[in-house]
């Protein structure tokens, strides 16, 4: 992977996860358009997939168009070395096929790690991209709940490489992790490390715009110039994959003529 990363020609690392057991490897044409999206803002781009079940090959398409993306069976053990969780990591491999959440505390854990490691953008695989990704450094997005509260989510990141900010975040979900709740070590997890206190004169690290940026609500939710649509996660999946899909269909129209 460190070989694939280092072209001079990638103008942007991304990186997905799919953690899936193979029982229910349903990739899909909406998984196909994430990455279509990424492709039509950042044509340059390396993508890098982490997953034990897609093949090599699954991606050869978009091999064959010229673009760059890979799939990487991950190495916990590697990518979070000289971290709080490298003790876990060891562990991890011998516990994740017994519980029922542990793939999804996987993928919560590769995020955290891939990007500690290498830096970059991480995404879920059911988002789609409405704008350049450029101007995403240290961020993380948020959503609104219905109650009103605003609560941040990892399913949308951007980081240095060796991010304080994403230390503690390993740190937190090596020192609190629970097999039992699916979102506290997930979704959850860089709300309450947000808040904590930084040991730099009380501040906490939402309020460190440098190590921390925090994307509205609206910059990742609906059409209106969003950076990403996260389509899946709502009733109406399909219409609005459908509408990001015309978006970016209607941009490509508008480029042929001008």
């Amino acid at each position: 992977m460190d070989e694939f990363l280092h072209q001079e020609s990638c103008s942007i690392r991304v990186f997905m996860a799919w953690t899936m057991p193979p029982s229910q490897l349903s990739l899909t044409v909406h998984h196909q358009q994430t990455l279509e999206s990424v492709f039509y803002f950042h044509p340059n781009a390396c993508v890098v997939v982490l997953s034990d079940t897609i093949e090599n090959d699954f991606f050869n398409t978009f091999l064959q168009k010229g673009f760059k993306v890979a799939v990487v069976q991950p190495n916990l053990h590697e990518l979070l070395a000289n971290t709080p969780a490298d003790v876990l990591a060891n562990v991890w491999v011998q516990w994740w096929h017994k519980i029922p959440l542990f793939h999804l505390h996987y993928t919560d854990l590769l995020r955290l790690g891939v990007l500690y490691k290498y830096g970059g953008v991480y995404m879920d695989m059911d988002v789609i991209v409405l704008k350049p990704l450029d101007s995403l450094c240290n961020t993380v997005g948020s959503e609104i709940f219905a109650n009103g509260e605003v609560c941040l989510n990892g399913a949308i990141m951007a980081f240095n490489k060796s991010s304080p900010f994403l230390r503690q975040c390993v740190e937190e979900f090596t020192a609190t992790y629970n097999d039992t709740l699916l979102e506290w070590n997930g979704a959850e997890l860089v709300t309450p490390v947000a808040h904590f206190s930084t040991g730099n004169g009380g501040k906490r690290w939402m309020e460190v715009p440098d190590v921390l940026q925090i994307q509205h609500p609206f910059a990742f939710s609906g059409i209106l110039q969003p950076f990403l649509c996260k389509c899946s996660s709502c009733p109406l999946a399909n219409c609005l994959t459908l509408l990001c899909s015309l978006f970016i269909l209607c941009k490509s129209l508008s480029k042929l003529l001008q």
